[in-house]
């Protein structure tokens, strides 16, 4: 099997769908020492993408849209904000997501420009970054390295560098995460699938994934 592809130097990365060409959305990783761990995200013209629901338990995420309007869900509140509506505070366990206002507008009611969004997390401990930086160059290897492994991969990540999707609405959400989670945690362990990889992670930020994962184990 071929290595996984070096991608530590890279800040920005495109997450594209091959089996949608409107579902995707630009990711650049900044440094900002005002925000560390601080990520633009861009959403281009009829872009659908979206997060979909998920919660964090470990750090207080901070969203704020730069340009363009989006479609915010938090807890179940939806509401459509826009750069005049400053930083929005998600608290942990929240459940939330975002999208283009847009989205799901007739062509002629839509924005033909990009929404810019940003976000960053209390404690700034850098977990932010190893996390897309292992989800998203898993995604890019996912063809002649992951292969079918590819899904169990980013799950193992999601679970070390809380990142908590929402399997099934509902009553049980958090119990049917905590399952599969739990589970796949474990299997990962047997198959030797680690949440993070040097190929993937600078340096810099290598301090920072092995914190994520003690926090974890905590």
């Amino acid at each position: 099997m071929a290595r996984p592809t070096n991608t530590t130097t890279q800040t920005v990365f495109e997450r594209t769908d091959p089996s949608s060409a409107t579902n995707n959305a630009i990711f650049e990783l900044q440094s900002d020492p005002a925000r560390p761990g601080l990520t633009r995200i861009t959403l281009p013209a009829n872009s659908t993408w979206t997060p979909g629901p998920h919660w964090h338990e470990r750090h207080t995420e901070f969203f704020k849209v730069i340009r363009g309007k989006v479609i915010i869900k938090l807890d179940g509140l939806v509401k459509v904000i826009g750069p005049e509506d400053g930083t929005q505070r998600v608290d942990r366990f929240v459940v939330h997501e975002f999208m283009r206002a847009d989205r799901n507008q007739p062509e002629d009611k839509k924005d033909a420009g990009d929404v810019i969004t940003e976000e960053w997390t209390d404690p700034a401990d850098g977990s932010k970054h190893v996390f897309f930086r292992n989800i998203f160059s898993t995604l890019q290897d996912s063809d002649r390295y992951w292969k079918s492994w590819t899904s169990l991969q980013i799950i193992v990540t999601c679970a070390e560098y809380d990142n908590f999707d929402v399997i099934l609405p509902g009553m049980f959400q958090y119990a049917m995460t905590y399952t599969l989670f739990s589970t796949v945690r474990v299997l990962g362990r047997v198959l030797r699938l680690r949440p993070w990889y040097e190929e993937y992670t600078p340096e810099g930020l290598r301090s920072a994934a092995v914190g994520g994962q003690n926090s974890k184990q905590d």
